[in-house]
């Protein structure tokens, strides 16, 4: 699912849904990601980390592929590069995942400063959630893009299918985790804590 919208948002507040978990502990959490997403025919895809440090510091890049014809960029695509600055890590315990052992969120929201197609001045917010292995019809992940005018210009989602798998476990009042739907290719991991990447 893919669409182009104009909204004014200031970055500084992008709040997570109201209906959002609770932390499962102080602190951030750590997750890896890597997928794909088709939409008939065009496909788009992403990559990256995010951690919190031991001294409390957030450390992640990001990046987001895309030839879809719906884009801004359409003669070229999407190319944006990130550079991560916040990191927020929820439980949501209706839902499956997150997949790996001893970790504990499964939901995670992201975002910082980036370059859009060679262009900088831009910022991103990423959700995902890992809702288990393997990460394909399961995990689910969404981005936005805004530029210096605080305009969204990029908004790709999961591709929503009757293979997602995670679908059953949504309740009315968590729609907005459907509409995510999900990535059709890699996976998405939420990792335990450890002593460099602490809860």
């Amino acid at each position: 699912m893919l669409w182009i919208s104009i909204a004014l948002v200031a970055i500084a507040l992008i709040a997570i849904p109201a209906t959002a978990g609770v932390p499962p502990q102080q602190g951030g959490c750590w997750v890896t990601a890597g997928g794909t997403m088709d939409y008939g025919g065009y496909f788009s895809s992403f990559g990256g980390t995010a951690m919190t440090m031991n001294d409390k510091t957030i450390h992640g890049t990001w990046n987001h592929v895309s030839n879809d014809y719906l884009s801004p960029e359409a003669e070229e695509g999407i190319h944006f590069t990130g550079k991560v600055h916040y990191i927020v890590c929820k439980k949501f315990p209706s839902l499956p995942g997150p997949g790996i052992r001893k970790a504990i969120p499964n939901y995670v929201n992201l975002g910082g400063t980036g370059i859009l197609n060679g262009d900088d001045g831009y910022y991103f917010d990423v959700k995902i959630f890992d809702h288990g292995e393997p990460g394909i019809n399961l995990d689910r992940y969404v981005i936005d893009v805004y530029d210096s005018n605080k305009k969204l210009v990029v908004h790709e989602a999961g591709t929503p299918n009757d293979n997602c798998i995670a679908d059953i476990y949504v309740t009315p009042d968590l729609a907005w985790v459907k509409d995510m739907g999900c990535i059709t290719g890699g996976n998405i991991n939420i990792m335990p804590p450890s002593s460099g990447h602490p809860y």
